[in-house]
């Protein structure tokens, strides 16, 4: 389950997290707000141009950012 597993990863990231913005990786604090976006609304459909808004990124690149944190798509 997709919340299991944002879970899991932020539990397992690295406690000091670079409060710089890298395109090429989901940070705690990204996911940990993907994590509280998708509880919010998990009676809606919930779009992959959302979830890359909610963490700045675009939508061609979160998708990928997205699989190398979690090991799955959005």
């Amino acid at each position: 389950m997709l919340s299991d597993a944002l879970l899991e990863h932020v539990f397992e990231c690295d406690m000091h997290e670079d409060p710089s913005i890298d395109r090429g990786v989901l940070t705690k604090g990204a996911l940990a707000r993907i994590h509280r976006y998708v509880d919010a609304d998990l009676d809606e459909t919930l779009e992959v141009d959302c979830l890359a808004d909610v963490v700045g990124q675009t939508r061609s690149n979160f998708p990928r950012v997205f699989r190398r944190a979690l090991g799955m798509s959005p």
